[in-house]
């Protein structure tokens, strides 16, 4: 995805969240101390990254669900790796939001956590992309169609105060 923001580094905001019944199944946060997280189903890990700025990232989060193993990348460039949760499964037949975290299926928010600025570009994959692939999509040069997020064919809802400007 991209991202921009001006949001003080020392503000907790949500970038991404998927949520079934019972369950944050996975959340992308930039946590009070300006890290940048990935949660699934409870424990995540925690990396260092540049801020997000009023210019724009591109970011991209990979995990390999066997090994766990977890990166991010910010405009191209991978981030050390950690191990998150092997062997994990992520459950199907939950909802999406981007830039605010549900704490309930379909509700109850904490406008502090909420992110302002601009999200665009949302693609995922059933699979860890090749670091070239990565590259591809930083760059928006050709890649493959995101087989579960694709941003040009995404299908949404906008809730609150969000404005979806036409590209110029």
């Amino acid at each position: 995805m991209k991202a921009a923001s001006e949001l003080p580094p020392n503000r907790e905001i949500i970038l991404f969240s998927y949520r079934t019944k019972y369950y944050d199944e996975l959340n992308v946060w930039q946590e009070f101390n300006g890290t940048f997280s990935l949660y699934l189903s409870g424990p995540g890990v925690h990396f260092t990254l540049p801020k997000l700025n009023t210019f724009g990232s591109h970011m991209c989060v990979t995990w390999e669900s066997k090994s766990g193993l977890t990166a991010f990348w910010v405009n191209g460039k991978r981030s050390l790796r950690k191990v998150l949760r092997p062997g994990h499964r992520i459950q199907p037949k939950g909802i999406v939001m981007l830039g605010q975290d549900p704490d309930t299926f379909w509700g109850s928010f904490e406008k502090a956590q909420s992110f302002v600025g601009e999200i665009s570009d949302l693609y995922m994959w059933d699979h860890v992309l090749s670091p070239s692939i990565i590259q591809n999509v930083y760059l928006d040069h050709s890649f493959p169609k995101g087989n579960i997020f694709d941003w040009k064919s995404l299908s949404y809802e906008c809730t609150g105060n969000v404005i979806v400007p036409s590209k110029l």
